[in-house]
């Protein structure tokens, strides 16, 4: 017996670890692909009479799924016998054999983390994102992105503040030519992070408090909250590229991407959970996704009244 908050469903599970270890070989088998589903679907009779049949799925559809139009179709949503529908956690587990694209509590998924990877032009401005590592096990990472397109990512260990500013001001030399001192470097500005962003001189540098109050305060208790949802809804969107990370890379990134749960608040707001609770369960912080989330960080000012306005989407 299951339900909607079965924790072998949910992308932050323990499930989900095992799943992205590389210790085992898995096979993701969808209903949808069945011969028999094929068959029907046709008029024709089934193959397999006792395996999964036509009618089971439609019911399903009817249960675990909203109709949608067309028009409206997110990249985690499915078509299916003409008509477009955005399954629900159940069908996506029980039916797909995927993890779930809205998970009960995790903000990411591993089918929005699949739609991150079509690869979209690097058209438009340039912006940094640096995570500056608090401990000496904590790794300084950078991402450079234009657009919608990540195009550079690097981790460092044991970096001095005055070696992470010097290498933001490279970076923004190489990927933002003759505007170079013009593109926001967004630094996370808790503990050592304000020491990089004091040797800024005359570059760009813009100092992001994960603890500051979101832009929009009614939907996030704090910048940090906000930012993890805000890139979450850009890859839903089908508006994120990272298809341009290393291969070595990814898996570690995607590890960091499932990690982190959320609660609603007292005030109905959602609460993305602490770093360092984050970090426990990875043994390792976050740090790639975190400086991914500030590289798309909105600036804030310029009188736009949403989110979505301030990330140019």
């Amino acid at each position: 017996t299951s339900s909607s908050t079965d924790r072998t469903v949910d992308s932050s599970s323990r499930a989900y670890a095992e799943d992205q270890s590389g210790s085992w070989h898995v096979m993701t088998l969808s209903a949808l692909d069945h011969p028999n589903i094929e068959a029907e679907l046709r008029g024709d009779i089934p193959p397999f009479p006792a395996a999964v049949r036509l009618g089971w799925v439609r019911e399903r559809l009817d249960r675990w799924c909203d109709p949608i139009p067309a028009s409206d179709a997110l990249v985690t949503d499915i078509e299916f016998d003409g008509e477009w529908y955005r399954p629900g956690p159940l069908f996506e587990s029980r039916v797909m054999g995927r993890w779930p694209s809205q998970a009960v509590n995790a903000v990411w998924s591993e089918s929005l983390w699949d739609a991150c990877f079509t690869a979209l032009p690097p058209i438009g401005d340039v912006a940094l994102g640096c995570d500056v590592a608090r401990f000496g096990d904590d790794y300084t990472s950078i991402v450079v992105r234009q657009g919608s397109s990540l195009i550079h990512w690097e981790t460092h260990n044991g970096w001095s503040t005055s070696q992470i500013a010097g290498r933001l001001k490279e970076l923004a030399r190489q990927y933002g030519g003759d505007s170079a001192l013009e593109c926001p470097i967004n630094v996370d500005d808790d503990g050592v992070g304000g020491g990089v962003v004091d040797q800024r001189g005359e570059f760009r540098f813009v100092p992001v408090n994960a603890g500051a109050r979101a832009f929009e305060p009614e939907q996030y208790p704090n910048r940090r909250s906000e930012l993890w949802f805000a890139l979450a809804a850009r890859a839903r969107r089908g508006d994120l590229d990272l298809s341009r990370l290393p291969v070595h890379a990814r898996s570690l990134i995607r590890q960091q991407a499932m990690a982190p749960t959320w609660r609603i608040d007292a005030q109905g707001r959602r609460v993305v959970e602490p770093k360092d609770a984050m970090k426990k369960r990875l043994r390792r912080s976050p740090d790639d996704m975190d400086a991914i989330n500030l590289a798309f960080s909105p600036i804030g000012g310029g009188g736009l009244s949403s989110l979505a306005d301030r990330l140019g989407v």
